[in-house]
Protein backbone atom coordinates (compact mmCIF):
# COMPACT_ATOMS: atom_id res chain seq x y z
CA UNK A 1 0.00 0.00 0.00
CA UNK A 2 1.35 3.75 -0.74
CA UNK A 3 0.55 6.44 1.84
CA UNK A 4 1.13 9.70 0.77
CA UNK A 5 1.83 12.10 3.30
CA UNK A 6 2.56 15.68 3.65
CA UNK A 7 5.73 16.86 2.88
CA UNK A 8 6.32 19.71 5.19
CA UNK A 9 3.94 17.57 8.60
CA UNK A 10 4.43 14.87 7.99
CA UNK A 11 0.69 14.32 7.55
CA UNK A 12 -1.32 10.61 6.11
CA UNK A 13 -3.26 12.80 3.83
CA UNK A 14 -4.52 9.50 1.90
CA UNK A 15 -3.68 6.74 0.77
CA UNK A 16 -3.98 4.08 -2.55
CA UNK A 17 -6.63 2.41 -1.15
CA UNK A 18 -8.46 5.50 -2.92
CA UNK A 19 -8.92 5.18 -6.74
CA UNK A 20 -5.96 8.36 -7.96
CA UNK A 21 -6.05 10.28 -10.37
CA UNK A 22 -3.91 12.57 -12.33
CA UNK A 23 -5.31 16.32 -12.30
CA UNK A 24 -3.80 18.88 -15.14
CA UNK A 25 -0.55 16.86 -14.17
CA UNK A 26 -0.43 19.34 -11.01
CA UNK A 27 -3.04 17.34 -9.04
CA UNK A 28 -3.83 14.19 -7.16
CA UNK A 29 -7.79 13.51 -7.96
CA UNK A 30 -9.85 11.30 -5.61
CA UNK A 31 -13.40 10.68 -4.94
CA UNK A 32 -14.88 9.97 -1.54
CA UNK A 33 -17.86 8.64 -0.58
CA UNK A 34 -20.39 8.98 2.51
CA UNK A 35 -20.14 6.34 4.65
CA UNK A 36 -21.45 5.24 8.33
CA UNK A 37 -18.90 3.99 10.93
CA UNK A 38 -19.49 2.36 14.03
CA UNK A 39 -18.38 3.43 16.70
CA UNK A 40 -18.37 0.46 19.79
CA UNK A 41 -18.80 1.60 23.34
CA UNK A 42 -18.43 -0.48 26.35
CA UNK A 43 -20.45 -1.05 29.26
CA UNK A 44 -18.37 0.47 32.16
CA UNK A 45 -19.44 -2.54 34.43
CA UNK A 46 -17.42 -4.90 32.20
CA UNK A 47 -14.49 -3.41 33.82
CA UNK A 48 -15.41 -3.73 37.39
CA UNK A 49 -17.27 -0.57 37.05
CA UNK A 50 -20.40 -1.05 40.24
CA UNK A 51 -23.78 0.02 38.55
CA UNK A 52 -26.68 0.82 41.07
CA UNK A 53 -28.69 -2.01 41.84
CA UNK A 54 -31.57 -0.13 41.24
CA UNK A 55 -31.44 1.23 37.97
CA UNK A 56 -32.25 -1.59 35.29
CA UNK A 57 -29.20 -3.34 33.65
CA UNK A 58 -28.82 -1.74 30.06
CA UNK A 59 -26.97 -3.60 27.20
CA UNK A 60 -23.47 -4.43 28.02
CA UNK A 61 -22.45 -2.88 24.51
CA UNK A 62 -24.16 0.10 22.89
CA UNK A 63 -22.89 1.55 19.66
CA UNK A 64 -23.21 4.74 18.16
CA UNK A 65 -22.79 5.51 14.42
CA UNK A 66 -20.86 8.89 12.60
CA UNK A 67 -21.94 9.31 9.22
CA UNK A 68 -19.28 11.76 7.05
CA UNK A 69 -17.16 11.27 4.19
CA UNK A 70 -14.69 8.14 4.18
CA UNK A 71 -11.79 10.46 3.14
CA UNK A 72 -11.92 12.97 6.15
CA UNK A 73 -12.92 10.20 8.79
CA UNK A 74 -10.05 8.32 7.86
CA UNK A 75 -7.70 10.92 7.98
CA UNK A 76 -8.73 12.95 10.55
CA UNK A 77 -8.86 16.27 8.59
CA UNK A 78 -9.96 19.54 9.70
CA UNK A 79 -11.96 21.61 7.69
CA UNK A 80 -10.68 25.48 7.70
CA UNK A 81 -11.11 28.23 5.04
CA UNK A 82 -9.87 31.39 3.80
CA UNK A 83 -11.87 34.71 4.39
CA UNK A 84 -11.56 35.49 0.68
CA UNK A 85 -10.12 34.64 -2.33
CA UNK A 86 -6.97 37.02 -1.82
CA UNK A 87 -6.32 35.14 1.19
CA UNK A 88 -6.27 32.17 -0.65
CA UNK A 89 -4.35 33.09 -3.30
CA UNK A 90 -1.40 34.14 -0.63
CA UNK A 91 -1.82 31.22 1.35
CA UNK A 92 -1.45 28.67 -1.84
CA UNK A 93 1.90 31.11 -2.53
CA UNK A 94 3.06 30.66 0.68
CA UNK A 95 2.69 26.90 0.47
CA UNK A 96 4.18 27.01 -2.62
CA UNK A 97 7.17 29.01 -1.47
CA UNK A 98 7.86 26.66 0.61
CA UNK A 99 7.64 23.80 -1.78
CA UNK A 100 10.31 25.68 -4.12
CA UNK A 101 12.36 26.33 -0.91
CA UNK A 102 12.92 22.58 -0.23
CA UNK A 103 13.24 21.50 -3.86
CA UNK A 104 16.34 24.32 -4.63
CA UNK A 105 17.77 22.74 -1.43
CA UNK A 106 17.62 19.25 -3.09
CA UNK A 107 18.42 20.04 -6.17
CA UNK A 108 19.94 23.23 -6.93
CA UNK A 109 19.16 22.93 -10.73
CA UNK A 110 15.68 23.01 -10.42
CA UNK A 111 13.58 25.40 -12.48
CA UNK A 112 11.51 27.66 -9.88
CA UNK A 113 10.32 29.49 -12.67
CA UNK A 114 8.45 26.80 -14.62
CA UNK A 115 7.22 25.54 -11.42
CA UNK A 116 5.65 28.19 -10.38
CA UNK A 117 4.32 29.58 -13.55
CA UNK A 118 2.80 26.26 -13.98
CA UNK A 119 1.24 26.04 -10.01
CA UNK A 120 0.31 30.08 -10.36
CA UNK A 121 -1.66 28.98 -14.24
CA UNK A 122 -3.78 26.26 -12.49
CA UNK A 123 -4.85 27.87 -9.54
CA UNK A 124 -5.88 30.75 -11.49
CA UNK A 125 -7.54 28.55 -14.40
CA UNK A 126 -8.98 25.82 -11.99
CA UNK A 127 -9.29 27.01 -8.20
CA UNK A 128 -10.35 30.59 -8.85
CA UNK A 129 -13.15 29.80 -10.94
CA UNK A 130 -14.65 27.26 -8.30
CA UNK A 131 -13.50 29.55 -5.13
CA UNK A 132 -16.95 29.73 -3.61
CA UNK A 133 -17.76 25.85 -4.65
CA UNK A 134 -14.97 24.88 -2.61
CA UNK A 135 -13.79 23.25 0.97
CA UNK A 136 -10.77 23.37 2.53
CA UNK A 137 -9.37 21.03 4.71
CA UNK A 138 -6.01 20.34 6.95
CA UNK A 139 -4.38 17.71 7.94
CA UNK A 140 -4.25 16.09 11.47
CA UNK A 141 -1.84 18.13 12.86
CA UNK A 142 -3.46 21.00 11.85
CA UNK A 143 -0.74 22.81 10.13
CA UNK A 144 -1.65 25.78 7.86
CA UNK A 145 1.56 25.94 6.14
CA UNK A 146 1.39 22.36 5.24
CA UNK A 147 -0.74 21.08 1.61
CA UNK A 148 -4.31 21.58 2.27
CA UNK A 149 -6.83 19.33 1.00
CA UNK A 150 -9.19 20.77 -1.16
CA UNK A 151 -12.96 19.20 -1.84
CA UNK A 152 -15.48 20.54 -4.25
CA UNK A 153 -18.78 18.36 -4.47
CA UNK A 154 -20.09 17.56 -8.02
CA UNK A 155 -23.23 15.70 -10.13
CA UNK A 156 -22.04 11.94 -11.26
CA UNK A 157 -23.66 10.24 -13.32
CA UNK A 158 -25.68 7.17 -11.40
CA UNK A 159 -25.94 9.04 -8.33
CA UNK A 160 -28.87 11.27 -6.98
CA UNK A 161 -26.75 13.06 -4.45
CA UNK A 162 -23.65 15.40 -5.33
CA UNK A 163 -20.30 13.46 -4.65
CA UNK A 164 -17.39 14.76 -2.93
CA UNK A 165 -13.75 15.21 -5.09
CA UNK A 166 -10.32 15.97 -3.44
CA UNK A 167 -7.66 17.76 -4.90
CA UNK A 168 -4.04 17.87 -3.51
CA UNK A 169 -1.16 19.54 -5.11
CA UNK A 170 1.20 16.60 -5.83
CA UNK A 171 4.36 18.96 -5.26
CA UNK A 172 3.12 18.98 -1.64
CA UNK A 173 3.35 15.15 -1.26
CA UNK A 174 5.24 12.53 -0.72
CA UNK A 175 4.80 8.80 -1.42
CA UNK A 176 5.47 5.97 1.14
CA UNK A 177 5.18 2.16 0.71
CA UNK A 178 3.96 0.66 3.99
Amino acid sequence: MLIYKDIITGDEMFTDTYPIKDHLELFYELRGKMITKKQEQLDESLFGGNASAEEPQEQALESQAESGVDVIMDHYYTETGYPSKKDFVKTIGAFLKTIIKQKKDANPDFDEKAFKDAHEAVTKSFLIPIYKDLQFFMGSSMNSDASPAICIWKEVEGFKNEQPFFYFFKCGLKEEKC
